[in-house]
């Protein structure tokens, strides 16, 4: 119910009249970090896991909170724990080679990179790649199928096989996301921030023949992400209401949808037919977006993408593309905190909501951003010198 206040009362009643309940030490962690407050959130993680040292979860949150706070020493060491979280559900299919977590060397080694949660997560961690190969392996990369045409492209790949495909030989394993524990990541070292994919250029003349170049910006949308039907409520805080959309501005710009879900373009269509929207006409051309190679040669030939937390985001900043993240009250651990930029992609501006729900805001923002950049892009259309 997001009563956190309320939530927090009962808690610590309940932590005085027994004190060495681990379960109500984590909950009372759960609601101080759904608040804000991290470092105590951090304080309440711990005592649980005094109470029970192999406490999944809380181990799993605390995770959550080092890595938001850009304590990534601990923060990576601690995101290990998710293998043994059961309400995360992650595994990997078993295979006969031993894990490697950056213990012994890898020259002259064959690896699998494996992929294990969303296609953001595999388009945000497959920069190891390169890493990785710099090491003396050979890298084989195992990804969800829309990504493996787009992959097979990445520095430092060998081969780029299907999930669920059967696995060439080789001779140890890492997770994807193990990879910055691994390497060592800090936040000064995260690698190819400046973007590390490439679109298709023969897709991207396709698209190019397809898309209007004048001098309006170009700008692409996506305001709901993929559903996950085990987690109902992130999506409801993630996705935007489409009505918003309404608060862009019109003159000097075009819009193309990213969003490829039914339910998305449906919604899209419904919008176009009502007699009461007030907003910017959006093109759907998203009918013929097959798999990510197709929708990063779209890409590549959009000024801009405007996104909430899902795999474009995290694709236009791979591509280098320049991207304004929408961000819930929320955000991800990724996105650490009170900052509107990233060290993992140079290329991203993130506009985050001041309270839960609170997208008003977000998008008058945004729509201010738009029109001082669609400023900026006239003068630079006229040869005009940029003023700061």
């Amino acid at each position: 119910m997001r009563q956190y206040e309320a939530a927090l009362d009962h808690l610590n009643r309940a932590i005085a009249l027994d004190p060495r309940d681990a379960r109500t030490w984590f909950n009372r962690g759960l609601a101080l970090a759904e608040e804000g407050r991290v470092e105590a959130a951090l304080e309440s993680y711990d005592e649980a896991i005094k109470l029970d040292p192999e406490y999944a979860q809380a181990h799993w949150n605390r995770a959550l909170c080092h890595l938001l706070l850009g304590d990534f020493v601990r923060g990576w060491q601690a995101f290990e724990w998710r293998w043994r979280n059961p309400e995360l559900g992650l595994a990997l299919s078993p295979v006969a080679a031993p894990l490697w977590l950056g213990n012994g060397s890898l020259q002259g080694r064959t690896i699998l990179l494996r992929c294990e949660q969303g296609l953001g997560d595999t388009l945000q961690f497959c920069r190891y790649a390169g890493q990785v190969r710099a090491l003396g392996a050979r890298v084989i990369l195992e990804v969800q199928a829309p990504l493996v045409p787009l992959l097979s492209g990445l520095e430092g790949v060998a081969q780029v096989i299907a999930l669920g495909a059967e696995l060439p030989s080789f001779d140890c394993y890492c997770p994807l996301m193990s990879l910055p524990l691994a390497l060592k990541t800090s936040l000064a070292s995260i690698p190819a921030a400046d973007g590390y994919l490439r679109s298709d250029p023969g897709l991207a003349k396709v698209w190019r023949e397809r898309i209007e170049f004048d001098s309006a910006l170009r700008v692409g949308l996506v305001w709901s992400g993929g559903f996950r039907p085990h987690q109902p409520d992130f999506n409801r805080r993630r996705d935007m209401p489409a009505q918003l959309l309404a608060k862009l501005p019109i003159e000097g710009m075009r819009y193309y949808s990213l969003q490829t879900a039914p339910e998305a373009r449906a919604q899209l269509a419904a919008l176009a037919r009502g007699e009461n929207w007030v907003g910017p006409e959006i093109t759907d051309l998203t009918a013929d977006l097959s798999d990510f190679s197709a929708t990063a040669a779209l890409v590549s030939n959009l000024d801009l993408v405007i996104s909430v937390d899902t795999s474009v985001a995290h694709l236009a900043g791979a591509l280098g593309k320049p991207v304004w993240l929408l961000n819930r009250h929320d955000g991800c651990w990724r996105w650490l905190r009170d900052v509107s930029s990233t060290p993992w992609y140079s290329s991203m501006r993130i506009f985050r909501q001041r309270a839960p729900g609170e997208w008003d805001g977000v998008m008058r923002q945004v729509g201010d951003a738009l029109l001082n950049l669609h400023l900026g892009h006239n003068l630079q259309h006229r040869g005009e010198p940029m003023k700061q």
